[in-house]
């Protein structure tokens, strides 16, 4: 399971990748200018870029309701569906590490990789002086290196462990991951050059994913089978919530 979870989870690191190459040409072609648009009215550079990313996200929605199924699920004999929402709240309660402290952890980390992914280009835009499009296909390349092989990398060493007995082969590895993040995060701001900050972000990339896919396989691991979809949906929500209040959004109250 932690292998399988890292591995859907690194299609987040491609997915970032091409949202950076794609969206820094879109924005650099942009320019200065605006446009004027039917019924959107006029929209500046970075309001363009937005629309433009969309595209194919309303081609592939279709798509994938059109041809890809759900396979049928037969119903849990002692569990109904009147009842399942209360399952999931004793489960709750039952488990109150898990859901306070342990969701409060994933998001405060996921709040560190978005704000990665949306302040660093930021820096080296103001800050270096680097034009949009060098910015997204450098960063672009490095999400798509680091990030799908940290995920693969941290899935590869919480399986290694499981299979020599540890129980708690998610949970290692990923406090041995985030530990090591924590060392250097600070450290690629604070570079002169954009070089250096491209340089100790790679590290930084390597490490914070490991949490993306282990941190989901963790609730897996220990939530019955016939709640999993539920608590994943509960945590799932509920971490980026957190993310997106700690991370960007917090990044820039505190620097405004």
């Amino acid at each position: 399971l932690p292998m399988a979870m890292s591995f859907y989870t690194a299609s987040n690191a491609v997915g970032t990748s091409l949202a950076l190459v794609v969206g820094g040409m879109i924005l650099q072609w942009a320019g200065e200018r605006t446009w004027d648009l039917p019924v959107l009215g006029t929209m500046h550079p970075w309001q363009f870029v937005f629309m433009a990313v969309t595209i194919p996200g309303l081609i592939l929605a279709p798509a994938i309701w059109a041809f890809l199924r759900i396979p049928p699920r037969e119903a849990h004999p002692h569990y109904s569906q009147d009842g399942i929402l209360k399952e999931v709240g004793d489960f709750g309660r039952k488990r109150l590490r898990l859901s306070i402290l342990y969701t409060l952890g994933v998001g405060t980390l996921t709040g560190a990789k978005l704000s990665f992914m949306l302040w660093i280009p930021t820096l080296l835009m103001r800050i270096h002086k680097l034009p949009p499009g060098e910015v997204g296909t450098k960063l672009g390349i490095m999400f798509l290196v680091f990030g799908v092989a940290g995920s693969l990398l941290w899935g590869g060493v919480a399986t290694l462990l499981a299979r020599r007995g540890r129980e708690d082969a998610a949970m290692i590895t990923i406090v041995f991951a985030v530990g090591c993040f924590a060392l250097i995060v600070a450290i690629p701001p604070l570079m002169p050059t954009p070089f250096l900050v491209l340089l100790t972000f790679a590290p930084c990339l390597l490490l914070v994913q490991s949490f993306l896919g282990l941190g989901h396989a963790a609730v897996q691991l220990v939530t019955p089978s016939q709640l999993r979809g539920r608590v994943s949906a509960v945590f799932n929500g509920t971490v980026n919530i957190i993310a997106v209040i700690v991370g960007p959004t917090g990044i820039g109250v505190v620097s405004t």
